[in-house]
């Protein structure tokens, strides 16, 4: 069986972003804080920080695609393997430029089972172009190519259950969890409030 992991090249940046999101904040609680409330604010970033370099690390020493003898196996961050067969695979589409609602446009290729699901996705930038080329080849079935710049929420139409709602409508998403935030942080303090 052939093995393929994510790029390395995206490791150092992963790490460098981790670093940096948690500088940036280290010096809003630095300058927003006072006293005990500095302390448990900064105690909260570095236990965030930490656990980030920790999934990083985990997501680029565990994870691979291995695919080989009519097999694909994959092995998520925590070392979980799924194993599906390429006769299960119904249908591979390669989207030459996917462009989500937070990300830039890039290659992906999506392995559908029976129900248009996704069974397998890689997105290159984490995969090379060459590792998405080699597993869409290890099915025999000819690929559904889909060329030029499409979005996600015109990919759904084309394949709906292979894109989520959500990604799809990312707007709508973070319309979602703002409506939920703020109604959980206009509620909360009167609940807290009434208990005492």
């Amino acid at each position: 069986m052939q093995t393929v992991t994510p790029s390395r090249a995206h490791y150092r940046k992963s790490v460098l972003v981790g670093c940096g999101l948690a500088a940036l904040l280290v010096v809003v609680i630095l300058a927003r804080m006072r006293g005990g409330m500095l302390t448990a604010g900064v105690v909260v970033i570095a236990v965030a920080f930490v656990l980030t370099l920790i999934g990083i690390w985990l997501y680029f020493r565990n994870t691979k695609v291995q695919y080989g003898d009519g097999l694909i196996v994959t092995t998520d961050l925590f070392g979980r393997s799924r194993q599906l067969t390429t006769a299960t695979v119904t249908q591979v589409v390669l989207v030459e430029h996917l462009r989500g609602a937070t990300q830039l446009p890039a290659p992906v290729l999506f392995l559908l089972g029976d129900n248009g699901r996704a069974l397998l996705r890689l997105r290159a930038g984490l995969w090379t172009i060459d590792d998405l080329g080699a597993i869409g080849a290890a099915i025999p079935r000819d690929p559904d190519v889909v060329t030029g710049l499409i979005t996600s929420a015109d990919l759904r139409k084309r394949f709906p259950a292979a894109v989520s709602f959500w990604e799809a409508h990312a707007v709508v998403a973070s319309l979602a969890v703002a409506a939920v935030v703020i109604a959980a942080a206009a509620v909360l303090p009167f609940i807290f409030a009434s208990g005492r």
